[in-house]
């Protein structure tokens, strides 16, 4: 694994056919997040860590399982890419003190790979397909942290609309670790941590 750390066993997952919400306005009603309509190959994710925690570059990888009880289903492994989300980042409130975001999306072979899929199920007779996201986040320390006292969260949203809803929910490192079955994050390259 070297300076990779994947929490596989967390495996943060959110059926986005009726489940997800994006608000930035916790006071907004939430609109559940279209599976078949939504560009999901638009999606970014945003990590919301510590200074003391940085993602590794390309080690977070997303899973989509499109399901359908008849006809089988498509699974798309897509490695996260760095994503320009200056419009969603002007949106966003600053992350707060010592916590920086990071912005994600899917590179184009896999944007290309996530509207095959869509399209294959939109195929499908209606309320016939499903669709499930995982997360195994990849991510390394700058400096030694105590994993009890240290949260992650990681949110997603499609560009142009009106927030966000959490993937991971500030969770502790510790109950992330335990999830996977991970006893340490390693130190970044070029940190002792």
């Amino acid at each position: 694994m070297g300076s990779l750390w994947r929490a596989g066993g967390l495996a943060a997952l959110l059926a986005l056919a009726g489940c997800a919400s994006l608000s930035l306005d916790p006071a907004a009603r939430p609109r559940p997040l279209d599976h078949l309509d939504d560009d999901i190959a638009s999606l970014l994710l945003v990590f919301d860590l510590p200074a003391s925690l940085e993602p590794v570059r390309q080690g977070s990888v997303v899973s989509l399982d499109f399901a359908a009880p008849a006809d089988g289903g498509r699974h798309i492994r897509a490695a996260l890419v760095a994503a320009d989300a200056s419009d969603l980042a002007d949106a966003l409130p600053p992350p707060a003190d010592g916590r920086s975001y990071y912005f994600f999306g899917f590179s184009g072979a896999d944007q290309a790979s996530i509207r095959a899929a869509q399209e294959w199920a939109r195929a499908l007779p209606p309320g016939n397909t499903a669709m499930t996201l995982s997360l195994s986040p990849g991510l390394c320390r700058t400096a030694e942290i105590d994993p009890a006292r240290v949260s992650v969260s990681v949110l997603v949203a499609l560009p142009g609309a009106s927030g966000l809803a959490p993937l991971l929910a500030d969770r502790s490192v510790e109950d992330v670790l335990a999830a996977a079955s991970i006893e340490t994050v390693p130190a970044c390259d070029g940190h002792s941590g």
